[in-house]
């Protein structure tokens, strides 16, 4: 019903269709990598506060992503299914589409007047990194990258690497979970059967009750805060416990051949939310200051779009994942993210010694020069 609503012209439309596709694509390529360093350029080099500061940054993308999800199925889909008329009609979708336009448009309007105000200078002109000479003879670079620079540069690239095993187990949510949730979990709540969508906002509102305390945490363990190498090992392993909270769905419902009537409780999926959104708080927003630290400053915008091209690479992973859960079912498909989930955690955490090291004091000083010495 929803391709006869929105595609009236096949031809046309699919061309317009791409259009906008690539118009989102280009706009968001420009926005996330350099919003991102925006955030970890208020602070000193290697402050400690970063970790906290990316996130608060990334409660405030999820209150964004929270917003159009509560909002959408009440108005954007009203807008889009019955018109502005209140009938069924097949033209609704630009009112849903105009809603989304007008709110990037007031998201326009609010930045550029409070970015000079509480950014200053930062982000107007191309941060430029020339070393004295001096400098450039104490390392031996002649200008080129420091040694330091390349094992930082080594981490960066290998934490990007582990940190796709995470998305493609975490981006089941959109496709797997949502499946699961539509047709084998009991969504009656006191007489109210809860939509399936609904369920997508569960993990940024987790995100929203959780980030805050959770970097008030950070601060208050001071020297015993963890290494972001270590953080993020962690949220691997919670990322694939919470696989087997998805398995012991799976078993209360009868297994995979139990008939389709066989319901498990809505619960297993508001748990695996709820350990998910912690492992993507010791992930995700300390991945962010982990490129703020390690990049060299000049490329730290080119690195943050490496950093957010794993999610990319999970995605199209995750789509490839989902295929075999019909043929190996999905206590097999579950217990092997899961599991594997778990193993890069637990290889991270054995080899996050060797990776502080070549960090090189990164995120212990709080002032470092891209080029020190030593630690």
């Amino acid at each position: 019903r929803q391709r006869q609503m929105c595609i009236r012209d096949r031809a046309t439309s699919i061309d317009y269709f791409w259009m906008g596709i690539a118009c989102l694509i280009i706009g968001n390529g420009f926005f996330k990598p350099n919003i991102s360093t925006l955030v970890g350029r208020l602070y000193p080099e290697g402050s400690t506060l970063k970790d906290q500061a990316y996130t608060i940054f990334y409660m405030g993308i999820n209150l964004g992503a929270m917003s159009p999800l509560l909002i959408g199925p009440i108005v954007e889909n009203w807008a889009a299914e019955f018109g502005p008329d209140g009938k069924i009609s097949h033209y609704g979708f630009q009112w849903g589409f105009l809603l989304a336009c007008g709110g990037m448009l007031l998201g326009q309007l609010i930045f550029n007047l409070l970015a000079s105000k509480y950014l200053g200078s930062i982000g107007t002109a191309p941060v430029k990194t020339d070393k004295s000479a001096s400098e450039k003879a104490e390392d031996g670079s002649g200008g080129a990258l420091s040694k330091i620079e390349i094992d930082r540069m080594i981490v960066l690239t290998i934490i990007t690497i582990f940190s796709i095993i995470f998305w493609l187990g975490f981006e089941q949510a959109g496709g797997a979970f949502t499946l699961y949730t539509d047709n084998y979990l009991d969504r009656n709540f006191m007489g109210t059967v809860i939509p399936t969508t609904v369920f997508q906002a569960i993990n940024p509102i987790f995100i929203l009750a959780l980030g805050f305390p959770l970097s008030i945490m950070w601060i208050k363990m001071g020297p015993k805060n963890p290494s972001l190498i270590v953080k993020m090992a962690l949220g691997l392993v919670l990322m694939g416990a919470g696989f087997f909270l998805m398995v012991g769905a799976a078993i209360e419902r009868g297994g995979d051949s139990a008939p389709e009537t066989a319901l498990a409780s809505m619960w297993w999926m508001v748990a695996t939310y709820f350990v998910h959104t912690v492992a993507e708080l010791f992930l995700s927003p300390v991945g962010l200051s982990a490129v703020s630290k390690l990049a060299p400053k000049s490329l730290t915008s080119a690195f943050m779009g490496v950093w957010f091209l794993s999610p990319f690479i999970a995605h199209t992973l995750a789509g490839f994942t989902e295929s075999y859960i019909e043929v190996l079912g999905a206590i097999n498909v579950f217990t092997y993210i899961g599991a594997g989930g778990i193993a890069i955690g637990i290889l991270m955490l054995v080899f996050s010694g060797v990776l502080k090291k070549m960090m090189h004091g990164a995120e212990t000083c709080l002032l470092y020069t891209s080029d020190a010495a030593d630690e």
